[in-house]
């Protein structure tokens, strides 16, 4: 008796050539449905190992899993083959199986510096993926092995194997210093021989001097003088 949830009922019985003529059976018939059992999702399920996937049965009660559970949904994290069974006023149906695989994480890969890490403007620095391929720089997306990097930031690499897992490395952290002001170097020129040579650098916030000369001259100071003044001594000076 199709369309017709599960039910009693009586038999009424019409003789066909006599529409009058009819009888009513003294005996209850239950008219039950048949059961199916179906679980989504179906067929072979990929998952990453830590994940987890809901496997849900079509029908709301009557349940009973592979597991052992009796709830519609379960969550399942390991690889096997699952069914499920429902039964309904005493009928019961099980479900083709589902099967779930774990599938592994590549190894978590790491980043190698090739140099350090803190340098100043107009520098740069090359990051190294320990995985040869599969990689995804972040940020930028960069799907090389190497990126060269110029801007401060805080860098890490994803790798995703053909099973579509992916592990994540550790943040390395990159330092770009910006560049001090250049000094404007000064002297007393013009200095008669034997007299004192007086060379001054302008202040920078924070900065150090290096002073470069003729006659091989070198000075960390700010403003070095040098006394004695000969004509070898003549010359251009600069200060970095």
């Amino acid at each position: 008796v199709p369309n017709i949830a599960t039910a009693q009922a009586l038999v009424r019985v019409t003789d066909a050539t006599a529409s009058t003529k009819t009888d009513v059976s003294n005996q209850v018939f239950i008219i039950t449905q048949p059961v199916t059992a179906v679980i989504n999702p179906t067929g072979t399920v990929n998952i990453c190992a830590g994940a987890t996937v809901t496997l849900t049965s079509n029908s709301a009660t009557g349940n009973v899993w592979s597991t052992g559970a009796t709830t519609q949904s379960i969550s399942v994290g390991s690889s096997g083959t699952y069914t499920v069974t429902v039964t309904n006023t005493g009928c019961s149906a099980t479900s083709l199986a589902t099967t779930v695989v774990v599938n592994a994480l590549p190894a978590t890969p790491t980043i190698t510096a090739g140099g350090s890490t803190t340098f100043c403007a107009g520098g740069s620095l090359t990051l190294t993926s320990s995985a040869a391929s599969g990689n995804s720089w972040l940020p930028g997306g960069q799907t090389t092995q190497q990126i060269l990097v110029t801007a401060s930031g805080t860098y890490s690499v994803q790798v995703t194997n053909a099973a579509g897992c992916s592990s994540t490395s550790n943040p390395t952290t990159v330092t770009v210093n910006a560049l001090p002001t250049a000094p404007t170097a000064s002297s007393n020129s013009p200095v008669i021989v034997g007299g004192t040579i007086n060379l001054t650098a302008s202040t920078v916030s924070g900065a150090t001097y290096s002073w470069t000369g003729p006659n091989g001259f070198t000075s960390t100071a700010q403003n070095p003088t040098i006394s004695g003044a000969t004509l070898p001594m003549g010359g251009t000076y600069t200060v970095t």
